[in-house]
């Protein structure tokens, strides 16, 4: 008999398997932007897959680190706008035609671990717009507050009743009818951002709206220029 397998190293197989074709992927991205005629839309496309690659990768990454641990752990990081700009592209293209955009300028501000915080944050997005109806509007604004990092996520959808907002953070807890996989719930997504220093905060009124707010400290002596939101 083998030696029996811990959980994390069964992951990390899982994730060694999954960043092949990952990669592969990615490198049709590259060879696709790079083709001479294409136009636009499809070079940006194809920016959008390698940049969307790039961000699985990390997670993947992350995730071959944890069954290693006496290993130096890798410090990643990414720009504000870009993790931004990516959680906009996917969840526009989970739901075509939605009224996500990002409101006001973007601080510039550089992230470690920038994979944690995109995944959060395309699942705030994603329960947002489907909170709401395809017209009304769902917002991401990222905002500096003092020496705290705000980034909120703003619906005017059907909110919540004080009974489901106590319940939201609880481990599997749902309110969708459908047969779909409830995907990273609240519970995973405040637990991710606690592995980076911060917080999840939400408020929601029932009939009215919700705001999900992701809170990240210590960016003091970060550069406060900002980048126009652009989408």
């Amino acid at each position: 008999m083998g030696v029996p397998r811990t959980e994390k190293q069964v992951l990390a197989g899982w994730a060694h398997d999954l960043g092949k074709p990952l990669q592969v992927i990615r490198s049709h991205g590259q060879r696709l932007a790079k083709v001479v005629g294409s136009d636009r839309q499809t070079r940006e496309l194809a920016l959008a897959i390698v940049a969307l690659s790039d961000d699985a990768l990390s997670v993947v990454d992350c995730l071959m680190e944890s069954a290693r641990p006496n290993q130096p752990r890798v410090v990643r990081r990414g720009w504000l706008h870009a993790i931004l700009w990516r959680v906009v592209v996917v969840v526009r293209e989970l739901h075509p035609g939605c009224a996500l955009r990002i409101r006001g300028s973007i601080p510039v501000l550089e992230i470690e671990r920038p994979g944690p915080l995109f995944s959060v944050l395309v699942n705030l997005a994603d329960n947002a717009v489907r909170a709401s109806d395809r017209c009304q509007p769902v917002t991401i604004r990222a905002r500096l507050n003092g020496d705290d990092l705000a980034i909120d996520v703003n619906d005017r959808g059907v909110g919540m009743s004080d009974i489901v907002r106590k319940r939201a953070f609880e481990p599997y807890f749902s309110t969708r009818k459908d047969s779909r996989p409830a995907g990273l719930g609240l519970s995973e997504c405040r637990a991710q951002i606690e592995s980076m220093g911060g917080r999840v905060e939400l408020e929601s009124v029932e009939a009215k709206g919700t705001r999900a707010s992701v809170i990240l400290p210590g960016f003091t002596n970060h550069v406060r220029n900002r980048f126009p939101s652009g989408v």
